[in-house]
């Protein structure tokens, strides 16, 4: 009976912690960034901390992602203060001046919250952020939109 018990509280893990991982292509670096335009890397490593905690990327108002553990998103943004945001039970924000023709990078994970993690937001240097982009896999906004209207 207990062994019962194990496979199936085994198997439930494993499906509820891989349907919150990233599933789409592997991570690419953009080539071709517009001129006018800076392009915004937002990713999570893959980690087992908050692994069933999802939550919406934003850029000012506009959704870029739902951004799941070992996943990324791309936004272009025109130059200038953009507020990168997410939300659960609190909002964790950050402000990044874009500069156009330049990649940028924020990593997003999660900090203890009261019933769900709460979001956190960081810029991070290119030569730090390579290592965990290598891993993660692209999120569409189509995706977020999906999950939102459900």
């Amino acid at each position: 009976m207990r062994r019962e018990v194990l496979i199936g509280a085994g198997m439930f893990a494993g499906v509820v912690l891989g349907g919150c991982a990233a599933s789409g292509p592997a991570f690419e670096r953009v080539t071709d960034i517009p001129q006018d335009k800076g392009v915004i890397y937002v990713y999570r490593p893959n980690s087992i901390i908050g692994s069933a905690v999802r939550y919406d990327v934003f850029a000012n108002d506009e959704l870029v992602c739902n951004l799941v553990r070992g996943g990324y998103c791309l936004h272009y943004a025109k130059p200038g203060e953009v507020e990168f945001w997410g939300k659960t039970e609190a909002k964790g924000s950050i402000t990044i001046d874009v500069k156009a023709g330049q990649e940028h990078y924020v990593k997003g994970s999660l900090s203890m919250g009261i019933l769900l993690g709460r979001p956190n937001l960081t810029l991070v240097e290119p030569k730090d952020a390579m290592g965990d982009l290598t891993e993660c896999k692209l999120q569409s906004v189509q995706a977020a939109k999906t999950e939102e209207g459900r």
